[in-house]
């Protein structure tokens, strides 16, 4: 696998386009890392990716013109669509692509807003894993259990989230329209992602839920 990659190109994108598509790369390598497709390769594609966002993304948003923020998130972004598309992804990618086709939600936007719901929902099934990223993200002191460490990545999926400005909810979202979201997404992510915990319809719709507008 090859590919041109230039920082440099990407200076002049505007910090909300930064934010969203830099967490859409930290999206694809946590969904292949958790993914139960993992492979040794994606897992090291993964991690680095993870690891780079973590360590380059706010910069790249709050100071556009810094290259080297700029080149290591071209890295990142490259090295988590290697993850991804060996391991798969998982439910963020199914409903943010069900928000893109009813509400015209950017996809990166969308995979923000749905990433720290879904790593909640499937902490359970892997916590370990979600240990290790919190790990490669600099975000362990000592001592932690994985669990810990587990809760200490959500969170700073949380915070990466508000520093950004990206919002929790999704506005346009209609209660009328989650049961047609959820056949769609479930029919999506049941059939090609090996996801680390399944839902069921009714857990699924209220899933979803917890993105209405408040």
């Amino acid at each position: 696998i090859g590919a041109a990659l230039d920082g440099a190109l990407m200076a002049g994108l505007p910090p909300h386009i930064t934010s969203a598509t830099g967490m859409d790369a930290l999206t694809h390598a946590v969904e292949a890392y958790i993914s139960r497709n993992h492979t040794p390769m994606t897992d090291a594609e993964a991690l680095e990716a993870t690891r780079l966002v973590m360590q380059n993304l706010p910069t790249a948003v709050h100071e556009g013109s810094n290259i080297e923020a700029r080149q290591n998130m071209a890295v990142a972004s490259f090295k988590a669509g290697v993850a991804f598309t060996t391991a798969g992804a998982g439910y963020v990618h199914a409903i943010a692509h069900n928000f893109g086709a009813c509400y015209h939600v950017p996809h990166g936007l969308a995979n923000a807003i749905i990433l720290p719901y879904v790593l909640d929902f499937s902490k359970p099934e892997c916590t370990a894993r979600l240990a290790k990223l919190a790990e490669v993200s600099g975000l362990k002191t000592g001592g932690e259990s994985d669990l810990q460490l587990a809760d200490k990545f959500i969170a700073h999926v949380r915070a990466l989230n508000a520093e950004f400005g990206i919002p929790t909810r999704v506005d346009k979202l209609k209660a009328s329209d989650i049961p047609a979201i959820t056949t769609k997404a479930m029919s999506e992510a049941h059939w090609t992602y090996a996801v680390p915990r399944y839902m069921g319809r009714p857990a699924f719709e209220t899933f979803v839920a917890q993105m209405l507008p408040a």
